[in-house]
C-alpha cells in the first residue's frame, strides 16, 4: 500500500522540520520513538502545564530559526 510508504517528513512543514533539526531532532525514528526512559506520573494539570511550556520554548525556537533564516 501507499500507505505503508508515508513518513513523518511527508506531514512537517519544511520550516518546522528546520526547527526541529536545530533542537536536535534529525531522524524521523527518534522523533517516532518517544521518550526511552519511563518518566513518573505525574497529575494532569501538571502534565497540562508542561505541554504548554515546551509547546511555547518550540514555538520560541522556531520563531528564532525563521529570524535566523531571514538574516
Amino acid at each position: 500500500d501507499a500507505a505503508e510508504d508515508v513518513t513523518v517528513e511527508d506531514f512537517l512543514d519544511p520550516q518546522l522540520l528546520s526547527a526541529l533539526k536545530a533542537i536536535g531532532i534529525e531522524d524521523a525514528n527518534v522523533a517516532s520513538r518517544g521518550p526511552e526512559r519511563q518518566e513518573p506520573v505525574k497529575s494532569n494539570v501538571t502534565k497540562g502545564e508542561n505541554s504548554n511550556q515546551e509547546r511555547i520554548q518550540l514555538e520560541e525556537r522556531i520563531k528564532d530559526e525563521k529570524e535566523r533564516r531571514l538574516i
